[in-house]
């Protein structure tokens, strides 16, 4: 997925009242593991401009 088509899925996503920053198993959000990724830079920002945080305590 281009970044400018994530970014469209993430802003109806959150238009939709999705939890943008939801946990996952290991108690780590979406942005979290979003970021772990090489080439991940431009999915960071949009993430960051929707809102999405970093959690606390990564897994």
């Amino acid at each position: 997925m281009t970044a400018a088509l994530f970014a469209r899925f993430i802003l109806l996503y959150v238009e939709k009242g999705k939890d943008i920053n939801v946990k996952l198993e290991d108690n780590s959000t979406f942005l979290d593991l979003v970021s772990e990724h090489r080439k991940s830079t431009a999915y960071v920002t949009v993430l960051e401009e929707a809102g999405a945080v970093r959690s606390k305590h990564p897994g």
